[in-house]
């Protein structure tokens, strides 16, 4: 379980695969998978109030190394920016085959 007071920032963290959920950092914290270093399926639970997703990097493997959103599929350099989730996760799945570069994106809060 992730918690924050919110009353300093750093650099935010990097989710790397396991076959579990995880939970989700606070609200302005960072999510980053980088170029192979998820290369299975990582549950993200969604926070409640939950804003739009700001998206800071993206570019996976095209068809192959997909973010879902809500059911949406974003891969290649089409991405989840503005995005607000309303299921309760956000799931990475990668074939780990032909990584990119990877992405980061940021949580905002309602």
């Amino acid at each position: 379980t992730w918690s924050s007071d919110g009353s300093e920032t750093g650099q935010g963290w990097k989710i790397c695969a396991t076959p579990a959920p995880l939970t989700t950092p606070a609200p302005g914290s960072t999510w980053e998978v980088v170029a192979g270093s998820c290369t299975q399926e990582c549950w993200i639970t969604v926070p409640e109030g939950m804003g739009p997703i700001r998206v800071l990097a993206f570019d996976t493997e095209r068809y192959h190394d997909i973010l879902y959103v809500d059911g949406a599929r974003y891969h290649g350099s089409y991405s989840p920016h503005g995005v607000t989730p309303t299921s309760n996760y956000i799931v990475w799945s990668s074939d780990g085959i032909v990584p990119g570069p990877g992405w980061k994106i940021c949580l905002t809060s309602i």
